[in-house]
């Protein structure tokens, strides 16, 4: 069977997660598929849980990173091998409901859809939020509106429906050749943070047409060890890195000054809480000298000039940093 639709998880020490996760697309009412584990050198059993699933599934292609990728260049492996039409991601600690598949790929087909989007449900504990999209009347209302938040870095609003909850990549399914085409690949997390928003930016400013399906089809599980919490994630070196990428977008002449200068101002002001959090008040205080000097001024002000409105404490801010 040739698959239709390529679904590439990165395996790395997923623990008792990752059989929900793979449970739940092996119980897809959409078969056509295959699921490739990239295995990133996991040292928790999750590499011999992926062998044995693969051993009673023919549709499972494990491949193994001979040294630790991250997650960027492990989904950048599963591109490389990726047979399908259609790309999806998971994360190895999630979970999709029954039509995740069916209910995606219908829309894309109905709709000739280079992206189609989802809802996304996150649970942490006994929490359930859920991240919506507005309905749109206009044809590229949403991916405008979607880019623009991506390209601004606004952040998510849980039980809303904002084009501002544009953060991820496995609420969608893509196209294989608009990703071939243009050569999008992830960059390197071990560097940078954000490789997925990066990824669906690339993805999305080539994209013919974006529609969103109303379900909720994809469930983000919140715990202690996601990586978004790791210091390093919302660190200034990682952050400028990940600014770095966007600002070729505007020498290449693909995005507008403005919108890097409004990413700018929300990735370091939450650069400037993770680092109080995680290294304290003297750390935050050096890392605000540093902020005076950064290498976005020119963005920053060009953001300046748009008279955002803004609350007090980052009009504070945007004055420091620019």
């Amino acid at each position: 069977m040739t698959p239709i639709i390529s679904i590439i998880v990165p395996v790395y020490n997923a623990g008792t997660h990752f059989t929900t996760l793979l449970d739940s697309i092996l119980a897809q009412t959409f078969t056509q598929f295959e699921l490739i584990l990239v295995l990133d050198c996991p040292t928790d059993g999750s590499d011999k849980v992926a062998k044995a699933y693969a051993h009673q599934d023919a549709r499972i292609v494990v491949i193994e990173n001979e040294r630790n990728l991250h997650i960027g260049f492990s989904r950048n492996k599963g591109l490389q091998i990726a047979k399908g039409n259609y790309i999806a991601f998971a994360d190895h600690d999630d979970w999709v409901y029954p039509t995740w598949l069916e209910v995606l790929y219908n829309k894309a087909i109905e709709s000739n859809a280079d992206v189609v989007v989802s809802a996304i449900e996150n649970r942490c504990g006994s929490k359930h939020d859920y991240y919506r999209f507005p309905k749109t009347t206009q044809p590229d209302e949403l991916q405008k509106g979607m880019l623009e938040a991506m390209l601004c870095s606004r952040h998510s609003i849980p039980n809303t429906q904002s084009f501002s909850n544009a953060n991820s990549i496995w609420n969608q399914l893509y196209k294989a050749q608009v990703i071939k085409d243009n050569d999008i690949q992830f960059p390197d997390n071990r560097k940078l943070s954000y490789e997925d928003a990066l990824f669906n930016i690339e993805v999305f400013l080539c994209a013919n047409k974006v529609v969103a399906v109303p379900e909720t089809l994809y469930v983000h599980i919140t715990h202690k060890n996601n990586t978004f919490d790791l210091y390093h994630y919302k660190s200034y070196n990682h952050l400028t890195a990940y600014l770095k990428q966007l600002e070729q977008l505007v020498f290449d002449g693909k995005i507008a000054l403005p919108f890097l200068g409004e990413s700018v101002l929300r990735k370091y002001f939450v650069c400037v809480f993770n680092e109080y959090k995680c290294k304290g008040a003297c750390a935050t205080l050096r890392l605000l000298c540093k902020l005076r000097k950064h290498p976005f001024k020119v963005a920053v002000n060009a953001y300046k000039q748009t008279k955002p409105a803004l609350t007090a404490a980052k009009k504070l801010f945007l004055l420091w940093i620019s």
